[in-house]
C-alpha cells in the first residue's frame, strides 16, 4: 500500500509504495501539502496496480497523470482547465496570423488542418497526449500523398507548436523532435532558361510590364510572383 511521508529537514512529501517488481520504493511527490501528496501517492499506487497486470498503457499513465492534477487543482477551488489539441492548434494558428506574412499564414493553416484531420476523434484529446509515435505515423502517412519536402515543412511546423506548448506548461517534452525529416528523394533541379527559351518566352509576353518582369527574373533569379509584387 502507498503511503505518503516527509523526512526530516525535507519540505516536501515522499510517497512509499512497492513497484511493479517488488522493489519498494521511496518517491517525492514535488508537494509540500500532506493531501495533495496523499493524492499523488494515491495514483502511483493505481499505477503499480496496472504496471503488474501489465494494463498500465501510456495512454492510461497520461489519463492517471492528468487525474491527479485535476484533483488537486479542485481541492484548491481552481476549475481544472485541459487543452484539447484542436484548441490548441487553433489558439496558435490565430495568434501567428499577425507575426507572418500572409502566404506563411496560409500554408501553417492548411498544415494545421490536415494534421487534426490525421488525428479524427482525438483531436478532442489533451495536446499532452499526442506521442512521438502519432506524429511519426502522420509523417509517413503523408509521405503517400505529399513530396517530402512538403512532409517536412510540416514537420517544422509541428515542431513550432509543441514548443509553444512546452512554453505554456502543458507538455513536458516536444513530441515532434524526436521524429526526424525525410531525405529530399523527390528534389526537383533547376538550371537557368537557353537563349532560345528566353526568346520564346519575351515573344510570347505583353510588353512592357511581363517583358520587363522576365527580365528581373533572369539576370536576378527571383520566382515571377516575387518580381509581379515588386513596387
Amino acid at each position: 500500500m502507498a503511503s505518503p511521508h516527509r523526512s526530516k529537514g525535507r519540505a516536501n512529501w515522499y510517497c512509499a509504495f512497492t513497484d511493479a517488481t517488488g522493489k519498494r520504493r521511496f518517491q517525492s511527490t514535488g508537494v509540500t501539502d500532506r493531501s495533495e501528496a496523499k493524492l499523488i501517492c494515491n495514483n502511483m499506487e493505481l499505477a503499480v496496480r496496472g504496471a503488474r497486470r501489465g494494463s498500465l498503457s501510456q495512454k492510461r499513465a497520461r489519463a492517471l497523470i492528468e487525474g491527479t492534477i485535476g484533483l488537486i487543482i479542485g481541492s484548491s477551488g481552481e476549475s481544472h482547465e485541459k487543452a484539447s489539441t484542436e484548441e490548441f492548434i487553433q489558439n496558435w494558428i490565430s495568434d501567428i496570423k499577425t507575426k507572418v506574412a500572409v502566404s506563411t499564414f496560409e500554408s501553417y493553416s492548411g498544415i494545421a488542418k490536415a494534421f487534426l484531420s490525421f488525428l479524427g476523434k482525438r483531436t478532442t484529446d489533451s495536446i499532452a497526449r499526442i506521442t512521438v509515435k502519432d506524429i511519426r505515423a502522420y509523417r509517413d502517412s503523408s509521405l503517400k500523398v505529399l513530396p517530402t519536402g512538403t512532409v517536412n515543412r510540416h514537420l517544422r511546423m509541428l515542431n513550432l507548436i509543441f514548443d509553444s506548448a512546452i512554453a505554456e506548461d502543458l507538455v513536458n517534452k516536444n513530441p515532434a523532435r524526436s521524429v526526424g525529416q525525410v531525405a529530399r528523394v523527390d528534389k526537383q533541379t533547376r538550371r537557368r532558361f537557353t537563349d532560345q527559351e528566353l526568346r520564346t518566352a519575351l515573344s510570347a509576353a505583353p510588353p512592357p510590364e511581363w517583358q520587363t518582369a522576365i527580365f528581373i527574373g533572369y539576370y536576378t533569379g527571383l520566382r515571377l510572383g516575387d518580381v509581379a509584387n515588386l513596387k
